[in-house]
């Protein structure tokens, strides 16, 4: 990644190119008067500037030229030969000023060197905000050694179109792109109405890209397609995009990212509010019960979305199930309305093991048709607690990352509209014991030696213990080992020596002395998610002696030492760095992006299959660097839309034959190319990152196949052990308990905090209040889930209690935009020990629109202060 920040893809498809006016034009010779950094040979040959790029960060700087007013309709046009393939830029400022002489990193233009012949590149940089333009530098690919030819470099200008006027009928498409200029005031609306047919199989995700007058660049949205050759509308939020201010003044569709595709457009439009008919969408349909048995009834569920801003009424399914008998059908919702998932749910019963097949039809939906699964009844005799786990044997040291984010019903609300994720243990309460203890069984039966919480600190404020609690307190904790992943992505100056000496002696106390916490040659292990980090707040000298001090500690403790292993992208460049720190080895979380194309990153969509080649490359590049020993990890898949939205990045096409693959190229790494010491560890990403998409852990759509390909790599000698589920012996259901969907909450007469939580202390009720301590300088009250159409909400109102003035902030997530800056609104909270009335106008928000997901409270940046509220309340009060 480029050291100055955010680049601004200037070419995200082909465009037609237009007759312009040259504005200004550098030939060879001008260009030899350039400035350069790592460049080699700079100079003339046959009318034409050649030279020697590289490695390192080769440039090619521009003197100050007279300066030019800066517009949408310009163009870098660039005449060169390369031999390099790889990711270039371009930086241009109106400003000499700044660190880097006017230059930044939300100044420029990326594009892609092609090899082979001469190529004119048409970039555009979209630098309206700019104003003005006195001076470009061009990067090359950095860290690639390269030979360059440049023929010539021109900034011309199109002769500007006319705006056109929304809504568009029958739109057209040239080069499998749609564009046109627009005057149209982001406030008016974010909310892009597309009422468009694709081909059968066309692709995955199309994109509406936009530039604006108050902000540089060409952003882009994408949104997932229903490629079936049907109509469909398509309700894109543009305001998830945080640059959709000032005026809009070109707006680009193209139907099918990477792709020409014969689409046909029936309308485009812009508003305030999703619009278009009713359009359903089956997205889920399968058994409550993952594995059900035959012989006995069980609940078939199917999740409906609307995707047209019409609420869809008098909703009639049609079931059809071949292999078993439909006993009844629950009444379908009065209304599905724009957004928010609703389920449809029928008892069915197989009476012999087979695979069923269910259909479902809806009126203006494509069917939707799925396999139902009925096993055999094991027919055990009911247990009074989970089973004795019997550990598979392995060589190996078999690990998985575990998140604790799983105890509370809001935390599983993303989940649910992604029913293939949704766990065989259900939407369980974790931090029960019990819970833990099939966790337990399930993973040492299938060759999983250890889990690797992750573990929260931040200067003294801890969260998210409830896992590792529930471990301690588990019947089988010792049948595993435990170690941490210190989730230390913190804010800036969060990390010191004397901070680092703290943490120290909690883990010592708190942990490693437990007969079950991994060690290596004796020393405890602990991996640094963000393991550069702590050099950015201390250096890397402080770092070292830091680190040196931790182990001193651990010493004087009985340990041998303290083996640290360091997460780092798949490059060998923080290698050198990260052994200097003081780290032990190198690993990963994940690495999700390797192995793409530039169409694939540009569409977020690539395949897992292609991911795991990227890691097999990247485990021997580490390894051959031979700096730091790597502890290779493993990835079970990308898909974040649960945390992200659809702008998330998906690896599609994950099974677990893929996956076994995986391991087997692990185990081959283990075996021929591991350095010293030769520990035979892997880490898998991860046991249950269910919201990114990473997960191991038994579950609907794969059931134990996961673990499976785990127990025939790394634990073959050990027979396939019976798969047993809760319901099979009479345990469970282990749900978290759901609050009451609302949007008024009385704290007054309340018994319980009413699924409220976060990263705050003492939460309780208190004399008739929601009462609790801030908890570091990031202090965070988060509501239950919330499904809600924005526009029915206008109005924000707290009666709340400070023991200080304190800033307030409220966030709120929708379907289609996370939580983020954009979408809050700040208020003052005063700290004089009495109640106050907060009214906040959320309808004068332009990003309060579509469905809301959530909210989140922030009171204020202070550590302990004491908060206490009456009520909170969504509505229509004056």
């Amino acid at each position: 990644m480029k050291p100055l920040a955010t680049l601004l893809f200037a070419v995200l498809f082909v465009v037609p190119v237009q007759a312009a006016t040259v504005l200004r034009e550098w030939k060879a010779d001008d260009l030899m008067r350039w400035s350069g950094g790592a460049l080699k040979k700079q100079r003339l040959e046959n009318g034409v500037l050649t030279l020697d790029a590289g490695p390192g960060d080769a440039m090619l700087i521009s003197p100050v030229f007279e300066a030019f007013d800066a517009n949408p309709s310009q163009r870098i046009e660039l005449e060169m030969q390369s031999d390099v393939f790889g990711p270039a830029q371009w930086f241009w400022t109106g400003s000499t000023e700044g660190k880097f002489g006017g230059f930044s990193g939300e100044k420029t233009t990326a594009f892609s060197t092609v090899a082979g012949g001469f190529t004119t590149y048409h970039l555009e940089p979209f630098w309206q905000a700019e104003k003005r333009i006195l001076r470009l530098r061009l990067d090359f690919p950095e860290q690639q050694a390269g030979h360059y030819i440049i023929k010539a470099l021109r900034i011309v200008e199109e002769a500007p179109s006319a705006p056109l006027a929304l809504p568009l009928r029958a739109v057209p498409l040239e080069n499998g792109l749609w564009r046109g200029r627009l005057n149209w005031l982001a406030e008016q609306g974010s909310f892009a109405t597309v009422r468009m047919t694709t081909p059968l199989g066309a692709g995955q995700v199309g994109a509406l890209s936009f530039a604006s007058d108050a902000v540089n660049g060409l952003h882009r949205v994408t949104f997932p397609l229903r490629a079936d050759g049907q109509a469909h509308t398509y309700n894109i939020d543009m305001g998830a995009d945080v640059n959709w201010r000032g005026h809009i003044i070109e707006l680009r569709l193209q139907p099918v990212v990477g792709q020409k595709t014969n689409a046909q457009i029936a309308s485009l439009s812009l508003g305030t509010e999703p619009q278009g008919p009713a359009d359903l969408q089956v997205t889920f349909l399968g058994l409550h019960d993952p594995m059900a048995r035959s012989g006995k009834p069980v609940k078939l569920e199917a999740i409906i979305v609307n995707h047209g801003g019409e609420a869809a009424q008098n909703l009639k399914a049609q079931l059809k199930v071949n292999g078993a008998r439909l006993l009844s059908a629950d009444a379908p919702p009065a209304q599905i309305e724009y957004g928010v998932p609703e389920k449809l749910s029928w008892i069915v019963q197989a009476d012999k093991p087979n695979v069923a097949r269910a259909t479902l039809t809806l009126p203006g939906a494509t069917a939707y048709t799925t396999m139902l699964d009925f096993r055999a009844p094991l027919n055990l005799p009911k247990a009074a607690y989970v089973p004795v786990p019997k550990p598979a044997k392995s060589d190996y040291l078999v690990g998985a990352y575990y998140f604790p984010g799983w105890n509370t019903a809001s935390r599983w609300a993303p989940l649910r509209a992604f029913s293939e994720r949704q766990p065989l243990l259900g939407w369980y309460h974790e931090g029960d014991p019990e819970v833990a203890d099939w966790h337990i069984k399930w993973a040492v039966e299938h060759g999983i030696n250890f889990f690797l919480y992750d573990w929260y600190w931040d200067r003294g404020a801890r969260q998210l213990e409830h896992g590792l609690e529930a471990l301690f307190k588990a019947r089988y904790s010792n049948a595993l080992k435990f170690c941490l992943l210190y989730a230390n992505h913190n804010s800036a100056g969060s990390h010191s020596a004397e901070d680092f000496e703290q943490i120290t002696k909690f883990w010592i106390d708190n942990y490693f002395k437990r007969p079950n916490y991994l060690k290596v040659d004796g020393k405890p292990i602990v991996v640094m998610f963000a393991a550069q980090n702590p050099a950015h707040d201390m250096g890397v000298e402080n770092v070292k002696a830091t680190f040196e001090k931790m182990r001193a500690l651990c010493r004087e403790a009985g340990f041998k030492g303290l083996y640290l292993v360091a997460c780092s992208n798949d490059g060998t460049g923080p290698l050198a760095q990260l052994k200097a720190m003081g780290y032990d080895a190198v690993t990963a979380y994940n690495w999700p992006a390797l192995n793409m194309t530039s169409a694939e990153t540009a569409a977020h969509r690539a395949s897992y299959e292609t991911n795991i080649e990227g890691y097999k490359a990247a485990w021997q590049r580490l390894a051959e660097a031979d700096v730091l020993k790597l502890i290779p990890p493993v990835a079970a898949g990308w898909d974040s839309r649960p945390w992200a939205g659809d702008k998330a990045l998906v690896r599609y096409g994950r099974t677990p034959q893929l996956f076994k693959r995986h391991l087997q190229d692990a185990k081959q790494f283990l075996d021929t190319r591991e350095q010293n010491p030769k520990l035979k560890m892997l880490l898998v990403e991860a046991w249950n990152e269910l919201g990114e998409g990473s997960y191991i852990e038994p579950h609907r759509e794969f059931g134990f196949g996961y673990l499976e390909a785990i127990r025939e790599v790394f634990a073959p000698q050990s027979a396939k052990p019976q798969e047993i589920l809760p319901s099979d012996i009479g345990l469970g259901p282990y749900d978290v308990a759901r609050e009451p969907t609302t949007t008024q909450w009385n704290f007054v007469k309340a018994k319980t905090p009413l699924g409220w939580e976060g990263n705050i202390a003492k939460l309780r009720i208190e004399d008739g209040a929601l009462y609790f301590t801030t908890r570091g300088n990031d202090p965070i009250l988060g509501s239950p889930s919330l499904l809600l159409r924005a526009a029915r909400y206008p109005n924000f109102v707290m009666k709340i209690k400070a023991s200080r003035d304190v800033d307030g902030q409220l966030f709120w997530s929708t379907t289609s935009s996370p939580l983020s800056e954009a979408n809050s609104v700040r208020f003052a909270i005063e700290g004089d020990g009495k109640f106050h009335e907060i009214k906040v106008r959320l309808a004068d928000k332009s990003r309060w629109r579509g469905v809301i997901t959530g909210l989140r409270f922030d009171p204020g940046s202070f550590d302990n202060v004491e908060i206490e509220i009456e009520s909170i309340l969504l509505g229509n009060a004056p």
